[in-house]
């Protein structure tokens, strides 16, 4: 028997001082060590190598293991090894029994687990199955509620499209009956202005004729006014003028030539009186008479169409177009002076005769063809020129 152990192992394992064969250098252990190991390597079957650095039950066990092949075994050895031999085949056949019964017993159990499992499954099937019924009721209930709300609801749309057609015909119904009252307002209205108007413009037509007729005696009477002082002042004249013939001395030849004055053209021509030469027959023709202005009875040609009567109604004169008559209009000048001066001129007063009428702030004839007063001053700069177009 020959236990191999490393020199540096069996160093530490020393537990007391080292003899003299153990106080030895490594390389001497190590030559003996490697002699012993060559010895038993050259004759195996009489030495055994045991690896003295393990546990000394390992130890044991090995080198018992080897003694029991090779010495012969006792009376109570074989009896011993075959009461083990039948203790480990009754432990071998108790533990395939309680091997095959825990293997039954296992196979129960898991049937049992098995049948417990299918149970399982057919309750979670089962549970399933009746939640998803649920699920399908819940959502038939649910489909069921929505279609009655959406039924509610078109139901109740109906209803506010019903009633706010009916606060629409209402309102509509009330904005027509508004307007026909407004329509019926406006009427009166209209027939009361029309009546208000024919009654001013009969007023004003009959204050028309008045005023005209009083302007008709006024004009005769100055006019037989003006004969009669024409025929006088002639009379006067010619009286006069025999007179200063007969007293005049007379002329002589070297008399002085008197300038002629210059003349403005700017000037007012005063009008001087003619006296006829003495001896001289005065014709019908040299002396201008001064004619009265003969007017229509009807006014229509001194007042705009359509001031003081109704046009449609008036109809049209027999024989008579409505470009034979020739009006007078207003001259007007470019001078912005003159126009300033006419402007400024003191109108003339109102006559006695004459009556206010409300007509009388309407536009003239001539205010309508050639503009007012506002409207000549509003298109003219402020150098009082009119605006170039």
């Amino acid at each position: 028997m020959l236990l191999d152990v490393d020199p540096e192992t069996a160093r530490e394992r020393f537990t007391e001082a080292p003899d003299r064969l153990e106080s030895e250098p490594v390389e001497f252990h190590n030559r003996v060590r490697s002699g012993f190991l060559t010895l038993a390597a050259a004759d195996p079957t009489r030495y055994l190598v045991v690896d003295a650095g393990q546990e000394p039950q390992a130890i044991t066990t090995v080198v018992r293991h080897r003694l029991d092949e090779l010495l012969p075994l006792s009376e109570a050895e074989v009896q011993a090894r075959e009461e083990a031999r039948r203790a480990a085949e009754e432990e071998a056949r108790r533990k395939a029994e309680e091997e095959a019964a825990r293997k039954a017993e296992e196979e129960r159990l898991e049937q049992e687990r098995q049948a417990q499992l299918a149970k399982l499954r057919a309750e979670e099937e089962e549970r399933k199955r009746r939640e998803e019924e649920e699920a399908r009721q819940r959502e038939a209930e649910r489909q069921a509620e929505e279609a009655r709300q959406r039924a509610e609801d078109a139901r109740r749309r109906a209803e506010e499209e019903r009633a706010r057609l009916e606060a629409e015909d209402r309102v509509r119904e009330a904005e027509q009956a508004r307007l026909r009252q407004q329509a019926q307002e406006e009427a009166r209205l209209r027939q009361e202005a029309e009546a208000l108007r024919l009654e001013k413009q009969r007023k004003a037509e009959e204050a028309l004729v008045r005023s005209e007729a009083a302007r008709r005696r006024a004009e005769e009477e100055a006019a037989a006014r003006a004969e009669a002082e024409a025929a006088a002042r002639a009379e006067a004249e010619a009286a006069a003028g025999r007179q200063s013939a007969r007293s005049a001395p007379p002329v002589p030849d070297n008399e002085l030539t008197i300038p002629t004055p210059v003349v403005n053209p700017n000037e007012i021509t005063q009008r001087v009186p003619f006296t006829p030469p003495p001896g001289r027959k005065v014709r019908d023709a040299d002396e201008t008479a001064v004619l009265p202005s003969v007017r229509d009875e009807a006014p229509a040609d001194r007042v705009p169409p359509g001031v003081f009567r109704d046009e449609r109604r008036a109809a049209p004169a027999a024989g008579e177009n409505e470009n034979e008559r020739t009006r007078e209009l207003p001259q007007v000048s470019d001078d912005p002076q003159a126009g300033r001066a006419a402007r400024d001129r003191p109108k003339r007063p109102r006559p006695d005769w004459a009556e206010e009428t409300p007509l009388d702030d309407l536009p003239t004839l001539a205010d309508e063809l050639l503009g007012g007063q506002d409207d000549d001053r509003d298109d003219r700069g402020r150098d009082g020129r009119k605006p170039r177009g």
